[in-house]
């Protein structure tokens, strides 16, 4: 394969993929519509916390937070990469659960039950990207901030809170 400083052809098409592929698994949960029912009676009687923010703006700052949290995770996932590949494609697809379960099935327990998942895999990825690269693990901090500012969201739809 043709070299370009070293990284392969290859090397710069998996992280590509690995930038974008949250972004594209979170954003069919918006594009379809059949993937969202947002606009139902039984989505608008889910207790939604006062720091909620609107669906669009919630799909713009996912889409930019998921390109930081991708560029941040290319740095790294050369050391140990099997497990940070898990947890990766873990916390998207527990992401991507607990949007479809309030999104769309409407089920506080479940999207609870997802975002906890999710929120310790990102915890975990976190301390391994400072481990391993302190940029990428402080830029990755923000995701993780945003983690918790999501299992906030679901405790409150849960259980009624603030």
């Amino acid at each position: 394969m043709e070299k370009f400083d070293d990284f392969t052809t290859l090397d710069i098409v998996k992280n590509i993929f690995i930038l974008l592929l949250p972004f594209i698994v979170y954003s069919t949960t918006y594009i379809i519509p059949e993937l969202n029912d947002i606009n139902s009676d039984r989505y608008r009687e889910l207790h939604h916390s006062r720091l909620s923010l609107p669906p669009w703006l919630l799909f713009l700052l996912w889409s930019l937070i998921y390109i930081v949290m991708g560029a941040s995770t290319v740095k790294v996932i050369y050391q140990k990469k099997y497990i940070i590949l898990i947890l990766y494609i873990i916390q998207i697809v527990s992401n991507y659960l607990r949007a479809r379960a309030v999104n769309k099935t409407h089920n506080p327990k479940l999207a609870l039950i997802m975002s906890v998942i999710f929120l310790i895999s990102v915890i975990i990825l976190n301390i391994i990207f400072f481990k391993r690269n302190k940029k990428s693990g402080t830029i990755f901090l923000f995701y993780t901030l945003w983690a918790l500012y999501i299992f906030y969201l679901q405790l409150s739809m849960k259980y009624n809170l603030f």
